[in-house]
Formats: structure tokens, C-alpha cells, sequence
């Protein structure tokens, strides 16, 4: 994922949960990032956490390369 837009995109169209705390402070930061008010790593920090939260990172069981 290269950058906030890319990942509100990935979190608004593809995303395989939209329930959960991370996934709202997620797509809420990447927003932030978007408009300058908030850093791109802060965007990517909670984007990776929604990521553990929706078990979509290499390891987990809905992981698909």
C-alpha cells in the first residue's frame, strides 16, 4: 500500500470488515493524512493495526498473497 489514499481506498472498497475500533481510527486517520492533519506515518501506524485487527496481514488465517 503506497500511502494514505491507497490505503482509504483499500479500507473503504475492499476491506473484509468494517466493524472494529482500529478500522475507524484507521480510515478516520488516513483521512486526517489526506487533508494535512495528521502525518502519513500516523495513517500507516493505524492502517497496520486494522490490518492485525482484521487478521489480513502474511500469518493470519484470511491472508492471501
Amino acid at each position: 500500500v503506497h500511502g494514505p489514499f491507497a490505503a482509504l481506498i483499500l479500507l473503504l472498497d475492499e476491506w473484509p470488515s468494517i466493524s472494529g475500533p482500529a478500522y475507524a481510527m484507521a480510515r478516520s486517520r488516513c483521512r486526517a493524512a489526506l487533508d494535512g492533519r495528521a502525518t502519513p506515518e500516523e495513517a500507516r501506524e493505524l492502517f497496520l493495526t486494522a490490518a492485525e485487527e482484521a487478521s489480513v496481514l502474511p500469518g493470519s488465517h484470511r491472508y492471501v498473497a
